[in-house]
């Protein structure tokens, strides 16, 4: 009987979109940050979804805002209202859902349900194209 040493090297979250994402790629640059949001790192999520974001990915900003109101030593609400509708002015349906989470909730003030409810009447097309980050804020 032969035993064989298996090395098993497990490549950092979103590493398919590392060299794109360096490159300028914005939807790259974006799915790197989903990716690190989805694994809870924070810092890299963000740092990822702005540069996204600077480069004109409206989806980033929503992800920017969901950023802003899950990091418990930032929470930043009333800037994430702002990166949501931004968003959302952009084409984002994942950022019509993260506005609809905000408006609706007491910790951003003052709670504007007529406003949020339009943001949650069409829901994403397919689950298989929505990022992660977006899923989870659907299923809540």
């Amino acid at each position: 009987m032969v035993l064989m040493t298996c090395f098993v090297h497990a490549e950092e979250p979103g590493s398919q979109f590392l060299k794109a994402a360096e490159s300028g790629d914005r939807r790259a640059q974006y799915f790197l940050a989903d990716t690190w949001f989805s694994s809870g790192d924070l810092g890299k999520a963000e740092y990822w979804a702005q540069k996204a974001a600077d480069n004109g990915d409206a989806d980033a900003y929503a992800l920017l805002a969901q950023i802003k109101i899950t990091n418990p030593v930032s929470l930043d609400y009333p800037q994430a209202k702002t990166l949501a509708e931004k968003a959302t002015q952009a084409g984002s349906k994942t950022g019509e859902i993260t506005l609809a989470r905000i408006l609706v909730n007491t910790q951003a003030g003052h709670t504007d349900y007529p406003k949020a409810i339009p943001c949650c009447k069409t829901p994403p097309r397919t689950w298989k194209t929505t990022p992660p980050s977006t899923r989870k804020c659907c299923l809540g």
